[in-house]
Protein backbone atom coordinates (compact mmCIF):
# COMPACT_ATOMS: atom_id res chain seq x y z
CA UNK A 1 0.00 0.00 0.00
CA UNK A 2 2.85 2.54 0.68
CA UNK A 3 4.30 1.92 -3.05
CA UNK A 4 0.61 3.04 -4.08
CA UNK A 5 0.96 6.63 -1.75
CA UNK A 6 4.13 6.91 -3.13
CA UNK A 7 3.17 7.63 -6.85
CA UNK A 8 1.51 4.84 -8.59
CA UNK A 9 -1.80 6.61 -7.45
CA UNK A 10 -2.62 7.63 -11.21
CA UNK A 11 -1.48 4.64 -12.99
CA UNK A 12 -3.21 2.35 -10.26
CA UNK A 13 -6.20 4.20 -10.89
CA UNK A 14 -6.57 4.99 -14.87
CA UNK A 15 -5.75 0.53 -15.26
CA UNK A 16 -8.80 0.02 -12.56
CA UNK A 17 -10.94 2.57 -14.82
CA UNK A 18 -9.66 0.54 -18.09
CA UNK A 19 -10.67 -2.58 -16.77
CA UNK A 20 -13.70 -1.34 -15.22
CA UNK A 21 -14.79 0.29 -19.09
CA UNK A 22 -13.80 -2.77 -20.73
CA UNK A 23 -15.88 -5.26 -19.02
CA UNK A 24 -18.46 -2.99 -19.34
CA UNK A 25 -18.38 -2.78 -23.20
CA UNK A 26 -18.07 -6.28 -23.70
CA UNK A 27 -20.57 -7.08 -21.14
CA UNK A 28 -22.91 -4.22 -23.76
CA UNK A 29 -21.07 -5.60 -27.22
CA UNK A 30 -21.79 -9.16 -26.27
CA UNK A 31 -25.18 -8.94 -27.71
CA UNK A 32 -24.22 -7.10 -31.02
CA UNK A 33 -24.00 -9.86 -34.10
CA UNK A 34 -20.78 -11.12 -33.98
CA UNK A 35 -20.04 -9.79 -37.71
CA UNK A 36 -20.28 -6.68 -36.13
CA UNK A 37 -19.02 -7.06 -32.65
CA UNK A 38 -15.45 -8.84 -33.36
CA UNK A 39 -13.28 -6.60 -33.52
CA UNK A 40 -14.31 -3.67 -31.19
CA UNK A 41 -14.81 -6.90 -28.63
CA UNK A 42 -11.24 -7.93 -29.43
CA UNK A 43 -9.60 -4.52 -29.00
CA UNK A 44 -11.52 -4.20 -25.58
CA UNK A 45 -10.24 -7.57 -24.67
CA UNK A 46 -6.40 -6.54 -25.19
CA UNK A 47 -6.94 -3.50 -23.52
CA UNK A 48 -8.25 -5.13 -20.12
CA UNK A 49 -5.45 -7.49 -20.54
CA UNK A 50 -2.96 -4.82 -21.00
CA UNK A 51 -4.40 -2.97 -18.32
CA UNK A 52 -4.13 -6.08 -15.88
CA UNK A 53 -0.44 -6.37 -17.17
CA UNK A 54 0.64 -2.76 -16.30
CA UNK A 55 -1.31 -2.37 -12.68
CA UNK A 56 0.65 -5.87 -11.84
CA UNK A 57 3.62 -4.25 -13.25
CA UNK A 58 3.73 -0.90 -11.56
CA UNK A 59 2.63 -2.10 -8.48
CA UNK A 60 5.54 -4.83 -8.51
CA UNK A 61 7.79 -1.43 -9.28
CA UNK A 62 6.48 0.34 -6.94
CA UNK A 63 7.66 -1.98 -4.19
CA UNK A 64 10.88 -2.38 -5.57
CA UNK A 65 10.84 1.82 -5.30
CA UNK A 66 10.31 1.64 -1.82
CA UNK A 67 13.77 0.28 -0.91
CA UNK A 68 15.71 2.48 -2.84
CA UNK A 69 15.17 5.70 -4.80
CA UNK A 70 13.17 5.66 -7.62
CA UNK A 71 11.00 8.33 -9.85
CA UNK A 72 7.20 8.26 -8.87
CA UNK A 73 4.98 8.11 -12.02
CA UNK A 74 3.72 11.79 -12.71
CA UNK A 75 -0.16 12.74 -12.05
CA UNK A 76 0.23 15.71 -15.10
CA UNK A 77 1.41 13.32 -17.45
CA UNK A 78 -1.57 10.93 -16.71
CA UNK A 79 -3.80 13.83 -16.70
CA UNK A 80 -2.14 15.21 -20.04
CA UNK A 81 -2.76 11.51 -21.68
CA UNK A 82 -6.43 11.96 -20.41
CA UNK A 83 -6.88 15.50 -21.93
CA UNK A 84 -5.22 14.18 -25.40
CA UNK A 85 -7.73 11.14 -25.63
CA UNK A 86 -10.53 13.77 -25.03
CA UNK A 87 -9.31 15.91 -27.63
CA UNK A 88 -8.86 13.08 -30.05
CA UNK A 89 -12.28 12.32 -29.51
CA UNK A 90 -13.99 15.39 -30.09
CA UNK A 91 -11.62 15.41 -33.24
CA UNK A 92 -12.64 12.65 -34.31
CA UNK A 93 -16.20 13.31 -34.70
CA UNK A 94 -15.17 16.95 -36.53
CA UNK A 95 -12.06 16.01 -38.56
CA UNK A 96 -12.74 12.61 -39.34
CA UNK A 97 -11.01 9.58 -37.93
CA UNK A 98 -8.18 9.38 -40.21
CA UNK A 99 -7.11 13.25 -39.81
CA UNK A 100 -7.60 13.37 -36.26
CA UNK A 101 -5.98 10.17 -36.06
CA UNK A 102 -2.73 11.24 -38.22
CA UNK A 103 -2.49 14.21 -35.88
CA UNK A 104 -2.65 13.14 -32.75
CA UNK A 105 0.23 10.28 -32.43
CA UNK A 106 2.73 13.13 -32.96
CA UNK A 107 1.40 15.67 -31.03
CA UNK A 108 0.62 13.04 -28.29
CA UNK A 109 4.56 11.67 -28.53
CA UNK A 110 5.39 15.32 -28.42
CA UNK A 111 3.75 15.48 -25.23
CA UNK A 112 5.26 12.97 -23.84
CA UNK A 113 8.58 13.73 -24.25
CA UNK A 114 9.15 11.90 -28.34
CA UNK A 115 11.30 14.62 -29.96
CA UNK A 116 12.19 12.90 -33.40
CA UNK A 117 9.15 15.18 -35.53
CA UNK A 118 10.17 12.98 -38.76
CA UNK A 119 10.09 9.71 -37.18
CA UNK A 120 6.73 10.24 -35.40
CA UNK A 121 5.18 11.91 -38.82
CA UNK A 122 6.70 8.92 -40.64
CA UNK A 123 4.98 6.28 -38.15
CA UNK A 124 1.75 8.64 -37.53
CA UNK A 125 1.12 8.35 -41.74
CA UNK A 126 1.92 4.77 -41.92
CA UNK A 127 -0.49 3.65 -39.08
CA UNK A 128 -3.22 5.43 -40.39
CA UNK A 129 -2.95 4.27 -44.47
CA UNK A 130 -2.59 0.72 -42.33
CA UNK A 131 -5.86 1.66 -40.97
CA UNK A 132 -7.39 2.44 -43.84
CA UNK A 133 -6.57 -0.34 -45.94
CA UNK A 134 -7.71 -2.54 -43.06
CA UNK A 135 -11.11 -1.10 -42.16
CA UNK A 136 -12.34 0.80 -45.78
CA UNK A 137 -10.68 -1.86 -48.19
CA UNK A 138 -10.30 -5.02 -46.44
CA UNK A 139 -13.58 -5.00 -44.53
CA UNK A 140 -15.10 -2.44 -46.26
CA UNK A 141 -16.44 -0.65 -43.17
CA UNK A 142 -15.76 3.43 -43.43
CA UNK A 143 -14.62 4.36 -40.14
CA UNK A 144 -16.16 7.89 -38.89
CA UNK A 145 -16.01 11.22 -41.37
CA UNK A 146 -15.27 14.59 -40.78
CA UNK A 147 -15.71 17.88 -42.39
CA UNK A 148 -12.22 17.04 -44.19
CA UNK A 149 -13.03 13.54 -45.14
Amino acid sequence: MKAISKGLMPTVVVCIALIVASIAFIVMGAGLPLASAMFPLAVLGVVGVLSVVLLVQSCLQGRQREGGEGHPESLGKVVLGLLCVLVYLVAVARLGFYASTFLMIPLMSAAFGYRRWERSLFGSALFTVMLYLLFDMAMGRSLPHGWLM
